[in-house]
C-alpha cells in the first residue's frame, strides 16, 4: 500500500513538474509574442512619428516660402509707392521752383521798370 502511495506521489510530482514546465513553455511563448508585440508597436509609432515630422516640416517649409513671397511682393509694392511719391514730390517740386523763379523775375522786372521810369522821370 505504501508502495502505491509512494508511485502515486511520484506520479503526481511528475505530472506537476510536467505541468510546470508546460506553463513555464506557454508563459515565455506568451512573454516573447508581448515582447515582439510591443516592438512592432514601437516600430509603426516610430514611422508614424517620422511621417508625422517630415510633413510637419514641409509644412512649415512651404509657410515659409509663402510669407517669404508675401515679403518680397509687400517690399516691391512699397518700392513702388515710393517711387511713385518721390516722382510726385519732384513734379511738385519743380513746378514750385519754376513759381518762385517767375516770381523772382517778376520782382526783378518790376524794380527794373521802377528804375527805368524813375530815371526818365529825373
Amino acid at each position: 500500500m505504501l508502495q502505491i502511495i509512494s508511485d502515486t506521489e511520484k506520479n503526481l510530482k511528475i505530472e506537476i513538474e510536467k505541468i510546470r514546465a508546460e506553463s513555464n513553455e506557454r508563459m515565455n511563448q506568451m512573454e516573447k509574442q508581448i515582447k515582439l508585440e510591443i516592438e512592432k508597436l514601437r516600430s509603426e509609432s516610430n514611422e508614424r512619428i517620422e511621417k508625422l515630422r517630415a510633413e510637419s516640416n514641409e509644412r512649415m517649409n512651404q509657410m515659409e516660402k509663402q510669407i517669404k513671397l508675401e515679403i518680397e511682393k509687400l517690399r516691391s509694392e512699397s518700392n513702388e509707392r515710393i517711387e511713385k511719391l518721390r516722382a510726385e514730390i519732384e513734379i511738385k517740386l519743380q513746378v514750385m521752383k519754376n513759381s518762385l523763379l517767375k516770381w523772382i523775375i517778376g520782382l526783378i522786372l518790376g524794380q527794373t521798370l521802377v528804375i527805368v521810369i524813375a530815371i526818365i522821370l529825373k
